[in-house]
């Protein structure tokens, strides 16, 4: 992680940066009974533009609103934090681009193995 990068998100505690998109960054996160997740942190510039808050509580009420196989649940999330975020279970998987874009038929077709280890910071 960057030295930016915050290291608390809500009650999660944050060890790595797992991505980016055009609307924040994903961080590995744990809580306090152990549970691993996905923690999506907005860009506090697109927090402030009109509207946004209301679009994300939205998709996160949508988020809940849903379950069953293939879906991921959405525990936790604060639209009214200074920068809004969400918190997912954690789903391990390949980068995407590399499936993608790989040239190798098995790295497109074979999943990811469930032995991921991460070493979390005391």
């Amino acid at each position: 992680m960057a030295d930016d990068d915050p290291r608390r998100v809500g009650e999660y505690r944050l060890s790595h940066r797992l991505g980016k998109d055009g609307t924040g960054c994903v961080y590995l996160g744990r809580a306090p009974d152990g549970r691993i997740v996905a923690v999506k942190v907005v860009y506090a510039e697109i927090a402030d533009v009109p509207g946004f808050r209301e679009r994300f509580a939205r998709e996160v009420r949508a988020s809940r609103a849903v379950s069953g196989p293939g879906l991921v649940p959405v525990p936790a999330a604060d639209r009214d934090a200074r920068v809004p975020w969400l918190a997912s279970a954690y789903v391990p998987g390949p980068s995407l681009p590399r499936p993608c874009t790989s040239t190798d038929r098995e790295a497109a077709v074979t999943p990811y193995q469930d032995d991921v280890r991460f070493r979390w910071p005391d």
